[in-house]
């Protein structure tokens, strides 16, 4: 809705901060210039992006002398963080829209020196581990690690409803992340990020009454009113 205040012609500039998801759709960036910081809306496909300096591999991957599947392979990594030194040209976008796409990346190996991986957009990101709190009104759960899901598999699948589940780790990608969660049924993974739950022992003094719903959302369920009473919040 604003007015442009004028244009680049292509050139590499210095990002300061983005939406998410910038691979997949539409972005804006805000970006430094000699007139200060200004935001510019771009494709994907109009851009490129150098790649991230590591990555994790999350499953077993074949290394290449070169970008050529038709050699035999290297070696084979276990899966295990990698430092990254360079990748085809727009390594994070499809035209498609394909997250299964493939993407050369080199990496720098101890032993032989740089070599080469091919992922699928949805496999190239970076693991960390944690530990936090989260509550999941309607999220739906999978047993299969979702970077490495066949679509049309739906026997891992599964809805978990008004739960307070713990966060163990996120893959980061830029189409997402997907988030370890453990379950009653076990670790699971989800594209849902969660909302984050505080712990606090008090008590609360409500001194009119006071819907109380089943879910912390108005359109949960019809609400039962409780009258002026003092609580205990956990």
């Amino acid at each position: 809705m604003n007015k442009a205040k004028g244009a680049f012609s292509p050139q590499a500039v210095e990002v300061i901060e983005a939406e998410t998801r910038w691979a997949e759709m539409p972005n804006w960036w805000k970006i430094r210039t000699t007139f200060g910081d200004k935001w510019i809306k771009t494709e994907p496909g109009n851009i490129d992006v150098p790649p991230p300096s590591k990555i994790t591999l999350m499953e077993n991957t074949p290394i290449y002398a070169k970008t050529s599947t038709q050699l035999r392979p290297s070696a084979v990594l276990s899966p295990q963080q990698v430092e990254v030194v360079g990748a085809e040209k727009q390594w994070f976008y499809s035209p498609k829209h394909d997250e299964n796409e493939l993407k050369w990346l080199k990496i720098r190996t101890s032993w032989l020196g740089d070599q080469w991986i091919r992922l699928p957009l949805k496999q190239i990101g970076s693991y960390s581990s944690h530990t936090k709190k989260k509550y999941y009104g309607n999220a739906e759960f999978s047993s299969v690690p979702l970077w490495n899901h066949v679509a049309d598999s739906l026997a891992s699948h599964r809805q978990i409803r008004d739960q307070i589940l713990t966060e163990t780790g996120e893959f980061q990608t830029p189409l997402g992340s997907f988030y370890q969660v453990e379950t009653p049924e076990g670790t699971s993974w989800t594209r849902y990020p969660g909302e984050f739950i505080t712990e606090a022992n008090e008590t609360i003094t409500r001194r009119q009454p006071a819907p109380l719903y089943p879910s912390p959302y108005p359109y949960s369920g019809k609400p039962y009113i409780a009258v002026p009473q003092t609580a205990d919040r956990f």
